[in-house]
């Protein structure tokens, strides 16, 4: 009697990168914060990645553009952009 081998399947779940862990952190922390002066933020900002995570986060809850301080960091991430498409965010300019 010969036992039948099963198929082993496995499952990866992709780990963050220490990068990303402290880009969300990051972001995280600074919606905590009723201070909007995120002066903070200006050496993690020099990560190529930084405006596209935040506008990602953002824009994937974009009823968080009205606390003050998502609307600062949102600002820290587009500043050295010429032109900035602001369409994901229509409840930026109200209230």
């Amino acid at each position: 009697m010969h036992a039948q081998l099963q198929p082993c399947y496995s499952i990866t779940v992709p780990t963050p990168t220490l990068r990303q862990s402290a880009l969300t952190r990051l972001f995280e922390t600074s919606l905590q914060s009723v201070d909007t002066d995120l002066s903070w933020t200006e050496e993690p900002e020099l990560l190529s990645d930084f405006p596209r995570v935040i506008r990602t986060k953002l824009g994937s809850e974009p009823t968080l553009i009205a606390s003050p301080a998502a609307k600062a960091l949102l600002l820290r991430a587009v500043r050295h952009e010429q032109e900035v498409n602001l369409s994901q965010f229509p409840d930026l300019f109200h209230g």
